[in-house]
């Protein structure tokens, strides 16, 4: 318990200065000691018990009242910094909890009569909660017994197509690296919640996400909010499109030993081979093509480590499962 407190005593200060660093936000839209004492209850709660283990659930939630879409990007900016989750994932290792994944944080617009919101606040308040069936970035989904605070089963998502690839970033920072590409469309940009400025309308939740820096010249920030979307066709191939990328999108690919390079022209779409390199803008990206699989053999609950699953109910326990991603199709 003094280590939990010890890292509890991080999380204010740091809020504090993520704070002062984004002049789009106000004490009226955020605070950092009631968010901090929001995040020691939801862990004290939020414990669920699985086999031999308590779990905390792995997605932060972050609630904004509707009328203030402009608030998204700031937020989502204090609340998906490598600090802030290194801060929390400690804690929940203090408290002898388990993650299935590491935490993540997602940001959503809610009305002013939400449970989450306090009653006569405008600031924005956050909870602990479990994959939603929309969320595309989920490997799994997560049934539980809220009430007696129990894990029930894990059903690993099928995938949507008999052949995978994977997306890593070379030279700048991402939300989840290694991200394996398990749906028809995946959508690349920065930031991964994406609003018109103008608007304020909801456009799309990126997948393979940028994290946007403070230093101007970060390579991430050379990335657009909508820079790219990949769709698997029928064809069997993987094809990348340029969406509205101000930066330009561009192929390298190593033909006969040679270097090659293909521009990735506006409503145009190019085929991706095996180890291109996708150039967006500064930021580099290889794909990789992973070997044809059983769809429900593909989700490792960790994209970092094998691990083991257990259907739990009651007091019986089903046979464990090791589950990890396929390997690749071709030697490195």
């Amino acid at each position: 318990m003094q280590l939990f407190n010890k890292n509890l005593e991080k999380i204010e200060p740091y809020l504090q200065r993520a704070i002062s660093a984004q002049p789009k936000l106000s004490v009226d839209d955020i605070d950092a000691k009631e968010i901090t004492l929001q995040l020691s209850e939801q862990i004290r709660l939020q414990q669920f018990r699985w086999a031999d283990s308590k779990y905390l659930p792995h997605i932060l939630t972050v609630h904004v009242l509707e009328d203030k879409p402009d608030k998204i990007e700031p937020l989502e900016i204090i609340f998906c910094a490598p600090e802030f989750t290194k801060i929390i994932m400690q804690m929940a290792k203090d408290a002898d909890l388990e993650c299935l994944m590491p935490i993540r944080a997602e940001v959503e617009l809610v009305k002013r009569n939400h449970s989450a919101i306090i009653t006569g606040s405008n600031r924005c308040a956050v909870t602990l909660t479990w994959p939603k069936v929309e969320d595309t970035l989920a490997l799994a989904d997560v049934i539980v017994d809220q009430d007696q605070r129990r894990i029930i089963a894990i059903h690993v998502r099928r995938a949507k197509m008999p052949i995978l690839a994977r997306l890593t970033a070379l030279n700048s920072e991402v939300y989840r690296n290694n991200y394996l590409m398990i749906r028809e469309i995946t959508h690349i940009g920065r930031l991964r919640v994406v609003i018109d400025d103008k608007t304020g309308r909801f456009l799309r939740r990126n997948d393979f996400v940028f994290a946007q820096n403070d230093d101007p010249e970060a390579v991430c920030n050379s990335v657009s909010r909508q820079h790219a979307r990949i769709s698997y066709q029928a064809d069997g191939s993987f094809y990348i499109e340029d969406t509205g990328g101000v930066n330009l999108t561009r192929i390298e690919r190593l033909e006969d030993g040679n270097k090659k390079f293909i521009d990735v022209k506006p409503e145009a779409t190019i085929r991706l081979q095996h180890r291109d390199i996708v150039h967006l803008g500064l930021a580099q990206v290889r794909f990789q093509i992973v070997d044809h699989i059983d769809p429900t053999m593909l989700a490792e609950l960790s994209s970092e480590q094998e691990r083991t699953t257990i259907n739990h109910s009651g007091n019986e326990r089903s046979p464990n499962v090791t589950m990890r991603l396929p390997v690749f199709k071709r030697d490195e």
